[in-house]
């Protein structure tokens, strides 16, 4: 899959989620864990090392290049849709 941002920008990846989206485009060319990366409840990134650090995920498509760590990100995934 392939999106082009409106600064021209084309970023290739493959979603996790099929279908339509839209939203601020937070990028990094880190990957993120989620399990201590991210506060489950206000969808910030927490780890104070990843270059997205203190930015929210909320109404953002996020673009990076992998999870990072165990299964249990998929966890706090959850939670943030939940929340």
């Amino acid at each position: 899959m392939e999106v082009k941002a409106k600064n021209g920008t084309i970023l290739g990846g493959v979603p996790y989620v099929d279908g339509i989206a839209s939203g601020k485009l937070l990028a990094a060319n880190l990957e993120l864990s989620f399990w201590g990366g991210v506060n489950p409840k206000t969808g910030e990134v927490i780890d104070r090392f990843h270059p997205l650090s203190g930015h929210l995920l909320k109404d953002t498509v996020l673009a990076i290049p992998g999870g990072r760590g165990s299964c249990g990100g998929s966890v706090i995934m959850m939670e943030l849709i939940l929340n």
